[in-house]
C-alpha cells in the first residue's frame, strides 16, 4: 500500500503510538519525502508517501528513502521543469527488484 501522510505523523511526539501501530502492523518499504509545494495552492501542509507491506516481519530490514526536490510546479500551481518523480520511481524498482 502506498499512503501520502503527514510529515507530523512521522515525527511529532503525539503520534508516538500510531507510528508503534504501524511497525507492529506492516514492514515500511519506502518513505519518500515531498516538496512543500506538491500540494499547492490547496494545501501547504508538508507530507512524505509511505510504502508498505502487510504481515509481520523481522525487527531489522532496510528502508528505501527518497527526497524529492521538484514537484514539477511551484506554490501557485505554475508548471516548472525538473520534476524528480519519475527518477525516485525508477531507482525505487531498482531498489526492490534487488530485495
Amino acid at each position: 500500500m502506498a499512503i501520502i501522510i503527514p510529515d507530523g505523523i512521522l515525527g511529532n511526539d503525539g503520534n508516538s503510538e500510531l507510528r508503534k501501530w504501524i511497525l507492529t502492523q506492516c514492514r515500511i518499504l519506502a518513505i519518500i519525502d515531498l516538496p512543500k509545494e506538491t500540494f499547492m495552492p490547496y494545501t501547504n501542509i508538508k507530507t512524505s508517501i509511505m510504502i508498505v507491506k502487510k504481515g509481520s516481519f523481522e525487527k531489522e530490514y532496510d528502508i528505501f528513502m527518497a527526497i524529492s526536490e521538484n514537484c514539477g510546479h511551484d506554490a501557485r500551481g505554475n508548471t516548472v521543469p525538473g520534476c524528480d518523480f519519475e527518477d525516485i520511481v525508477t531507482s525505487y524498482k531498482k531498489w526492490i527488484i534487488k530485495k
